[in-house]
């Protein structure tokens, strides 16, 4: 592809919708969500409760969200505030459990008034969560299943393409918590039915055994760079049956920017190389010129 190409490109997919990447630390679009974005049920997960084996501490946290309904938006604090009016002997194990939990000081949340990443996510062409910026894995659950869930009850079907960077962290084959197991029912069905509802996934990872065997298994394409782990290559090659065991297992030998691609994009599957970069590189921890040392130091 020529220059003139790439920018005619660039610009046809700008038009098409903005991108957004989310991390811990951006300041545009931080991994920050209000509890209110959260369906009743994510709510309680999130601090382990069962309407069944809770029943008492369940009602009294669903009277409390149900006083704040009205509110554009509202979080913990406030939920808090609700059941300090009441006296009541559920009321006072709820506030134990979540002082306990301490969950309204979780990095997840975001400041009152201000907008939520579900927010930003509506309208746009790609939305990109880097889950392993958050040092909490509470967090990493509690944000993927907000956004998830958002995209899974929206009723307009616009298309959006959802890509979960460092996904091993919140698609986990043997999920220890009920939160954690929700998140892999909402991956397993935006994997498998998403696109219905114009909803695309693309889940990154360094080590796929680590990711819900039925999300891998419901992804069409591989895009395939280099990868040491045997287990890991002989998980996919099991996975992408329709992909030449062979081909998977050069990953291990692949140089900087091989590629393996595979499934309905590549049709054959096809060893590539990636271009030069025309981009400003990122990801990097120290500035290229951290050996030559500054006046600074």
């Amino acid at each position: 592809m020529s220059q003139r190409a790439y920018r005619d490109l660039k610009a046809g997919m700008k038009a098409a919708g903005e991108v957004v990447v989310a991390s811990a630390d951006a300041a545009d679009y931080p991994l920050a969500i209000h509890l209110s974005d959260l369906a009743l049920h994510e709510q309680a997960l999130t601090v382990d409760l069962d309407p069944l084996l809770d029943g008492a501490e369940y009602s009294a946290f669903m009277e409390a969200v149900e006083a704040l309904a009205g509110r554009p938006s509202y979080g913990f604090d406030d939920v808090v505030a609700q059941l300090q009016q009441h006296d009541d002997a559920a009321a006072e194990r709820l506030l134990q459990r979540l002082g306990n939990l301490r969950v309204a000081e979780w990095e997840v949340w975001a400041k009152p008034g201000t907008a939520s990443l579900v927010e930003r996510v509506v309208g746009t062409r790609a939305a990109v969560l880097d889950t392993g910026s958050l040092a909490d894995p509470r967090a990493r659950s509690v944000v993927s299943l907000a956004v998830m869930g958002f995209l899974r009850r929206r009723t307009r079907r616009q298309p959006i393409l959802l890509v979960i960077d460092e996904a091993h962290n919140v698609l986990a084959p043997n999920a220890p918590s009920a939160l954690e197991r929700a998140i892999t029912d909402y991956g397993v069905w935006v994997a498998g039915e998403g696109r219905k509802y114009g909803v695309h996934l693309v889940v990154s990872t360094q080590r796929p055994q680590k990711i819900h065997r039925n999300v891998v298994s419901q992804c069409d394409n591989l895009i395939l760079m280099r990868m040491n782990s045997v287990v890991d290559i002989e998980e996919l090659a099991s996975v992408f049956s329709h992909v030449p065991k062979s081909m998977i297992a050069e990953a291990r030998s692949f140089a900087q920017g091989e590629m393996l691609v595979a499934g309905p994009i590549a049709t054959p599957a096809m060893r590539l190389h990636v271009g030069e970069r025309w981009c400003p590189e990122g990801g990097a921890d120290l500035p290229t010129t951290w050996a030559f040392g500054s006046d600074a130091d």
